[in-house]
C-alpha cells in the first residue's frame, strides 16, 4: 500500500509530510540512490517538497530514521582531515603539486578547493601541521 501511495504521490503535484515520507520510503525500498543529487535529478518535485516540508533534505531523511551520511555521494571533509590526507599524499608522492593531486586524488583536490580555495592556502595549512608543504 505504501508503494502504491508513494507512486501516486510522485505523479501528483500535491505534497504533504506524509506523502513525501512515503515516496522516499518507496524509493529506498526499490534500492534507488537516495543521496541529495540523485533524488533531485530523478524527482525534482519530491526533492522540493521534502525541503519545503522538512527544511532540509537531510531533515526529511532523519524524520524517516534514515542516516543521511549513509547516502552521501561524496564524503564530508573537515579541514583537519584534508590536511591529514595532504600530508599522507605528500609523503607518498614527494610533494604537493596541484596537477598531481588533481589527477591522482580528485576528491581530495575538490575538498581542498572547497575548503581552502586553492592549493596555496592548503600548503600553508600542511606546513603549520608539520608537513613540508612543498609543491
Amino acid at each position: 500500500m505504501i508503494a502504491a501511495m508513494a507512486d501516486a504521490a510522485i505523479v501528483g503535484r500535491r505534497w504533504d509530510r506524509k506523502s513525501v515520507g512515503a515516496a522516499l520510503r518507496a524509493q529506498r525500498a526499490r534500492r534507488l540512490p537516495m543521496h541529495y543529487a540523485a533524488v533531485r535529478r530523478r524527482s525534482p518535485d519530491l526533492h522540493a517538497a521534502a525541503i519545503r516540508h522538512f527544511a532540509t533534505y537531510d531533515d526529511a531523511l532523519r524524520a524517516l530514521r534514515i542516516d543521511p551520511a549513509a547516502f552521501r555521494a561524496r564524503p564530508v571533509w573537515s579541514r583537519r582531515e584534508i590536511v591529514r590526507q595532504l600530508i599522507a599524499f605528500e609523503r607518498a608522492h614527494g610533494g604537493l603539486r596541484s596537477g598531481q593531486v588533481r589527477t591522482e586524488a580528485s576528491a581530495l583536490y575538490a575538498a581542498v578547493t572547497r575548503h581552502f580555495h586553492g592549493m596555496t592556502a592548503a600548503r600553508r595549512a600542511v606546513r603549520r601541521a608539520g608537513g613540508s608543504g612543498r609543491p
